[in-house]
């Protein structure tokens, strides 16, 4: 795959190059370590490198969103300090996904919110569609293993982190009428559907008004008890670069 790159993200590249002293790599690859990801970043003491999905045909405005957000992943990382877990040991698949889709779930709200104001989109191509998809499918009662096979734990992780990250765009982004009435839909319909897993998710939207996720101190606070909630805490260590 050609990564045909527009100057708006390589200038969006450089300044965060810039400010966070490391040069950004983008490789093409066949395969990512989490489920059918469009992207992923690899992010170490002395290097920065975002994986985009080659399998994945994306649009110029779908590229964009996609490496805007990776980039403000090490923004977030190298210049506000946010920790980022390290596997103390091997993990399984299982557990590799877990912690990654909960650490999106705390960062992502915040990430998003600044390539909105970059003049990016808010989110991935086909987002809405996928939540308007959910909706149908939790108001019919029908099984949502159609939609996301696999591990339980992981698959409720992930409709959690649906519901967080709606809640969050609802609360702290710029968004039209008819996004506010699906995200709100899916909010209510969630809500009924899976009460369990709705009492998680009003924990962390909690711990996230408690301890403001736009602040380094608050933002680490809030993925160090999140991990806790699903038992992760003892496999990784929160570093700080």
């Amino acid at each position: 795959m050609v990564i045909e790159l527009t100057l708006k993200i390589q200038e969006f590249i450089r300044k965060i190059e810039d400010e966070i002293s490391h040069k950004i790599s983008i490789v093409s690859v066949s395969k990512l370590p989490v489920g059918n990801s469009t992207a992923a970043i690899s992010m170490s003491p002395d290097s920065v490198v975002i994986f985009l999905n080659s399998s994945k045909t994306m649009s110029t405005r779908e590229l964009e969103h996609t490496i805007a957000h990776e980039v403000t992943h090490a923004l977030l990382v190298y210049k506000r300090k946010y920790t980022n877990p390290e596997p103390k040991k091997g993990l399984s698949n299982e557990e590799i996904a877990g912690v990654s889709i909960l650490k999106s779930m705390v960062d992502d709200i915040v990430i998003d919110t600044i390539i909105q104001k970059e003049g990016f989109r808010l989110y991935s191509d086909g987002y809405l569609e996928h939540i308007q998809e959910l909706i149908a499918i939790m108001d019919r009662g029908t099984d949502l293993e159609q939609l996301y096979p696999g591990n339980e734990k992981v698959k409720y992780i992930f409709l959690i982190t649906r519901y967080v990250m709606n809640w969050g765009y609802l609360k702290y982004s710029k968004l039209d009428d008819n996004e506010k009435g699906i995200f709100n839909k899916f909010l209510l319909s969630f809500k009924k559907v899976f009460p369990e897993q709705y009492k998680k998710a009003k924990l962390i939207i909690e711990l996230m008004l408690k301890n403001n996720i736009f602040t380094t101190e608050g933002r680490n606070i809030v993925l160090s008890e999140v991990l806790k909630i699903w038992r992760y805490d003892a496999l990784v260590q929160l570093m700080t670069y």
